[in-house]
């Protein structure tokens, strides 16, 4: 069998700098549909969570904003609404 170890001394992983914290990261929804997703933009938690949500959460922001460009029907105009802009994203409404 054959096995590898290594040591990271002084290392933290994804960890915000002293004094900051998830909020002072660069903003998902960075505007005229633009939508950020990954592990240092602000979302919420620790490591692939940061992740998971922010990816979550821009994609519910491409959706809602395609929403509000697409007409249904003949030209009528779109009524339903997901979410407002800086809403929190709920993982557990259906």
């Amino acid at each position: 069998m054959w096995r590898r170890e290594s040591l990271a001394a002084g290392r933290t992983g994804a960890v915000d700098h002293p004094g900051t914290t998830w909020r002072d990261r660069p903003a998902i929804d960075r505007g005229n549909g633009v939508y950020l997703a990954g592990d240092q933009v602000a979302a919420p938690g620790v490591l692939s969570e940061v992740s998971f949500n922010s990816g979550m959460e821009a994609a519910l922001l491409a959706v809602t904003a395609t929403e509000h460009r697409t007409t249904p029907g003949h030209g009528a105009p779109a009524t339903e609404h997901r979410t407002s802009p800086g809403s929190p994203l709920d993982l557990k409404r259906t």
